[in-house]
């Protein structure tokens, strides 16, 4: 019992970060919507393993390219509570981050610079 009331604050505290940042023009709607789907999946084990994981290595790749801003505006515009569309999104998103890791390999190989 105390875990699920630790977890309700947590949501609770962490959902009123989220409209803060929003109130304060730091996140756009868009965004808030995004990190409040995320929140309740994570929180309340509605978790979607192959997305999680994907934002992660997103994360690890981010450089604010013109790719990142492509995968940040297809994770705000996906509809996560329908899992077809929950499967499309992440398989464009691993389709997007595979192809910039086959460019950085590729030019890494011919001594090219960053892409």
């Amino acid at each position: 019992m105390a875990r699920d009331k630790n977890l309700e604050r947590i949501y609770h505290q962490t959902a009123n970060l989220i409209y803060d940042l929003c109130y304060r023009h730091r996140i756009s709607e868009e965004e808030k919507l995004f990190l409040l789907n995320l929140l309740e999946m994570k929180i309340y084990n509605k978790e979607k393993p192959q997305m999680l994981e994907v934002l992660k290595r997103w994360m690890n790749s981010f450089n604010d390219s013109e790719l990142d801003q492509i995968i940040k505006a297809t994770l705000l515009a996906a509809d996560w509570s329908k899992e077809q569309s929950v499967l499309f999104n992440t398989q464009l998103i691993t389709d997007l981050l595979d192809s910039r890791e086959e460019m950085e390999i590729e030019g890494e190989s011919t001594g090219g610079g960053e892409i």
